[in-house]
């Protein structure tokens, strides 16, 4: 996680520190410079990340936020999947939209390193997704985790079996 950081840093020179260890780091690795993509005269111009390397550590930081938020884990009959933007499914817009709305900000260590957002989400009498006042009732978790001030994550832990519909 912090080598996508150092090397996604846009010149801020705060963070320079972090993309020379992320270099140095991805370097120096046996498979580093087949991660390396390069255009036709051989400069480097990106870095590829595995999505499913990333994965694990946006969620066992959703189940840490929860934990604070809450006081106390996430209950084993939740599941939980960090948003995949490349499927276009809209659901991640309706999910930051949702927390939008019912939502604040919080952070965790320094605000510019990481912050985030999490609400309790129920079915309604009419079935649609609102604000669940407590985890007893709470059918799904939406949490928008951001590193950095720049890249956002979308993590949804909810009822194992559950068939969604709409978040209003």
């Amino acid at each position: 996680m912090r080598d996508f950081i150092g090397v996604a840093n846009e010149n801020d020179a705060k963070q320079e520190s972090i993309t020379k260890n992320a270099v140095k780091n991805i370097l120096s690795k046996s498979d580093g410079n087949k991660r390396l993509r390069k255009d036709e005269n051989g400069k480097v111009i990106g870095v590829e990340f595995d999505y499913n390397k990333l994965q694990p550590s946006h969620i066992k930081n959703f189940k840490g936020v929860y934990y604070k938020t809450y006081g106390k884990r996430l209950a084993d009959s939740f599941e939980v999947n960090v948003v995949d933007i490349d499927l276009k499914s809209g659901f991640e817009e309706q999910a930051n939209k949702f927390l939008d709305k019912n939502s604040n900000w919080k952070h965790s260590g320094h605000e510019d390193i990481f912050k985030y957002r999490i609400e309790l989400v129920k079915a309604d009498a009419s079935g649609e997704l609102v604000k669940a006042n407590n985890s007893n009732e709470a059918i799904m978790v939406l949490c928008q985790l951001v590193y950095h001030q720049n890249y956002a994550i979308t993590v949804i832990g909810s009822k194992k079996n559950l068939k969604t519909r709409k978040i209003n």
